[in-house]
């Protein structure tokens, strides 16, 4: 039987992958963006977005382990919180709207506080 961290933490990895899926035309569209004179720590962000990934990963391992009874619907509600977040970027350069990534990112957010 494989290990619950190791087939939560390939689930995480393989849904975590699924949200770079862009093509170049998406890719240059994002990098025409204006940012703003305080952002300067975009260099950071695969950093950071990873260190979130793992964390997320960690507490769905904590919460399996200690709550075998509704396992399943929080692992489920984990799933659904990292789809969420990670549509943001494919859904933001895919339709070329900030709108819409807002959108997505705040349900991830809330879903995320939620959880």
């Amino acid at each position: 039987m494989i290990p619950s961290w190791l087939l939560i933490g390939v689930v995480g990895f393989l849904v975590a992958l699924a949200g770079g899926l862009l093509n170049s035309r998406d890719v240059r569209w994002f990098a025409r963006l204006r940012r703003p004179d305080w952002l300067t720590f975009e260099g950071l962000i695969p950093l950071i977005w990873t260190i979130i990934y793992i964390c997320g990963a960690i507490s769905a391992y904590l919460v399996w382990e200690a709550q075998p009874a509704n396992r399943w619907f929080l692992m489920a509600f984990y799933l659904l919180v990292e789809l969420t977040i990670t549509a943001y970027t494919p859904v933001t350069c895919k339709l070329r709207s900030l709108k819409a990534g807002t959108i997505i990112g705040g349900t991830g957010f809330f879903l995320g506080c939620l959880l």
